[in-house]
């Protein structure tokens, strides 16, 4: 069982990612949900390429819930105008369900190199940090 989300990078650079912190009420959340970054291959129907990065999220921990955010990968490096896949992936050896209704993937780089000098004012274009909500 997976769910993915498929989006195209803004720039070249490394980004972050987050998963919403499901408040899952009647079932009990998997501790290590395997989650992927990959680039898709271009002209190439289901062919996806390794992971770029990969790692585990424990979607059990005892945080806090509904509205915030939980890290899943940090610093995937992508390419501008490439199209990538995140997946989330059940493991049938961990126990529990895997929960997630939308993706944050922000850049690590900080627009205008962080400073507010001589700018009150900041207007943000989209792809600067986006929400993906599965449905």
């Amino acid at each position: 069982m997976v769910a993915a989300f498929h989006f195209v990078a803004p720039s070249t650079d490394k980004f972050n990612f987050f998963m919403t912190a499901v408040d899952a009420h009647l079932y009990p959340l998997t501790d290590g949900a395997h989650v992927c970054v990959r680039e898709l291959a271009a002209n190439v129907s289901g062919q996806n390429m390794p992971c770029i990065l990969s790692g585990r999220v424990d979607q059990a921990y005892s945080g806090p819930r509904d509205g915030h955010w939980q890290p899943a990968l940090m610093g995937a490096s992508l390419r501008f105008n490439q199209t990538y896949e995140f997946a989330v992936t059940w493991d049938a050896m961990r126990g529990g369900y895997v929960a997630v209704d939308a993706l944050l993937v922000e850049s690590q780089t900080l627009y205008n190199g962080g400073s507010t000098n001589g700018a009150p004012t900041a207007v943000v274009g989209p792809m600067d940090s986006r929400i993906f909500v599965k449905r």
